[in-house]
């Protein structure tokens, strides 16, 4: 096959997916083929099946140079076939990979070819643009997220900070006496008395108690987290960690009713979105927030449209 020429049609080209096949009528009409058929119209018909057949070959505008294939093909029986074949593969060429490729067929099968190919490159650059911009527009609804995320988590790293140091930090009283001349005398065994090395006579006292009024905002701060856990539908547990939040709010001065009207006005605002997760004592009692979330529905600890009803504002 050294002297046949080329493949007319790389090998990767299918048009399978081409239902539509153009048809240059002046070609067909003007052709000796056409016109002499008109003796013989079973050329005819023949002809035009392989043209519609080798369109869906791979490649494309190819057949196998098999006879029995080709009279299959053609619609006709392999004795019909022996007598039409050579006016029916008129304009069909042998190329070197053994197959029939008819010359006109070939061509129009490379411009569906790079119309095809063409078309996936635009199908792809558009697909690409809009998964751009997809990503896009989901990073800019997911910054003021993160953003939010952000300050909540360094308020919360604050209020907790400032919250273990009060818990650590406390307050004792404690009393103690001392007596001493201040002037060296000789004891009877010849050793110094009222040297700086005599220990003056300390009283040790306990530290107090805690007053009463810790017990009663402990309770207060106890009842404000149950309201919590069932208007938010959580479950905090009354422990050291999660009332301390609470505590310290009541401490400088905020009303259980201002506890209460927080956590109503923030369960308005962030039950059923993204934000209901900060419903919890971290985040609605931490002190920059707090104030923040009572300004916002006026009763601010301490300003002439609030009304301070804690019993035990001002205890430590």
């Amino acid at each position: 096959m050294g002297d046949l020429p080329a493949p007319l049609v790389p090998p990767d080209v299918d048009l399978r997916d081409f239902g539509f096949m153009p048809l240059d009528v002046r070609t067909l009409l003007t052709s000796s083929l056409w016109i002499k058929a008109k003796k013989d119209p079973r050329v005819a018909h023949a002809a035009v099946s392989l043209w519609c057949e080798c369109w869906h070959q791979m490649p494309a505008a190819s057949l196998p140079d098999d006879d029995e294939v080709l009279a299959d093909l053609a619609r006709c029986d392999l004795k019909e076939w022996a007598r039409i074949r050579e006016r029916a593969l008129a304009h069909f060429v042998k190329c070197s990979d053994g197959r029939l490729y008819h010359e006109h067929v070939a061509k129009k099968a490379l411009e569906a070819w790079q119309s095809k190919q063409a078309q996936r490159a635009r199908t792809k650059a558009a697909t690409e643009a809009r998964e751009a911009r997809r990503r896009e527009q989901q990073a800019q609804r997911d910054e003021p997220r993160h953003v939010q995320r952000n300050v909540h988590c360094d308020d919360e790293r604050n209020e907790q900070r400032n919250v273990s140091r009060d818990v650590h930090q406390g307050t004792g009283t404690g009393t103690g006496t001392g007596t001493g001349t201040g002037i060296l005398d000789l004891d009877p065994d010849g050793s110094l008395s009222g040297s700086p090395t005599a220990q003056p006579d300390i009283a040790l006292v306990p530290p107090e108690q805690p007053a009463p009024r810790f017990a009663g905002r402990r309770q207060v701060a106890t009842e404000i987290l149950a309201y919590l856990n069932e208007r938010a539908g959580k479950r905090f547990e009354p422990t050291d960690t999660n009332l301390e939040f609470i505590m310290a709010r009541l401490r400088e001065g905020a009303s259980k009713q201002q506890c209460i009207d927080v956590i109503q006005e923030r369960c308005a605002k962030w039950l059923g979105t993204d934000s209901a997760e900060y419903l919890r004592p971290a985040t609605l009692f931490n002190r920059t927030k707090f104030a923040q979330y009572v300004g916002n529905i006026g009763t601010l600890p301490g300003s002439a449209g609030g009304q301070t009803s804690n019993p035990f504002a001002g205890g430590v």
